[in-house]
């Protein structure tokens, strides 16, 4: 399996990726609050990434509701 970097030109039909946010602050909440499952489970909101959801919207999505879960 060959793994390529999310910069590569195979990802471009998929988007692009997001920079200027606070990574670390994200992953420390999601580290805190998101344990592995041991199947899919969806969480369509998650109050600890709350804070991150105002800037996501209005920088990425002009606006419009997010969930982040």
């Amino acid at each position: 399996m060959k793994i390529q970097s999310v910069h590569d030109a195979a990802f471009k039909p998929y988007g692009h990726v997001i920079t200027g946010y606070d990574n670390q602050a994200i992953t420390a909440a999601l580290d805190a609050c998101t344990p592995l499952p041991e199947g899919v489970e969806y969480v369509p909101s998650q109050p600890e990434l709350e804070p991150f959801k105002a800037e996501l919207s209005a920088r990425e999505y002009g606006g419009m509701p997010v969930q982040l879960g």
